[in-house]
């Protein structure tokens, strides 16, 4: 049994994540939705829902749920992998640099505060 506090690790990962939280500035301002104008078009043409080619279909939400647990049982790694570049790709908020801090955390266990610093030494030098 291991003789590290994992509950002490997590409580000094906490307090370091709390001590960097800033609000953060807005890079862009929220996009808007924009609706197609259908003034004018005969009912029978207009779309009533979305067309998806077979084999192109949207994901539903429960497909996705379930290859994240395929992913999970497979390989936590790629998993905390899969959550750090989906909160890369939402524009900046010091919430999502919690969530990737999260997963990098779990990811690197007993290591985790090497796993942080080297994600974003990355992170700096490739932007």
């Amino acid at each position: 049994m291991s003789k590290r506090n994992t509950l002490n690790d997590l409580e000094e990962f906490l307090k370091l994540q709390a001590s960097t939280l800033v609000q953060p500035q807005l890079v862009e301002p929220p996009r808007t939705t924009v609706q197609p104008n259908l003034e004018g078009i005969p009912e029978t043409i207009k779309p009533k829902e979305v067309y998806t080619p077979p084999g192109t279909g949207a994901i539903q939400p429960v497909d996705l749920l379930n290859e994240m647990k395929k992913m999970v049982a497979q390989n936590k790694s790629a998993f905390y992998d899969f959550i750090i570049r989906t909160a890369e790709s939402i524009p900046y908020n010091t919430k999502d640099v919690l969530l990737i801090n999260t997963a990098l955390y779990l990811k690197h266990g007993e290591n985790w505060k090497e796993g942080i610093e080297e994600y974003w030494k990355k992170r700096k030098v490739n932007r």
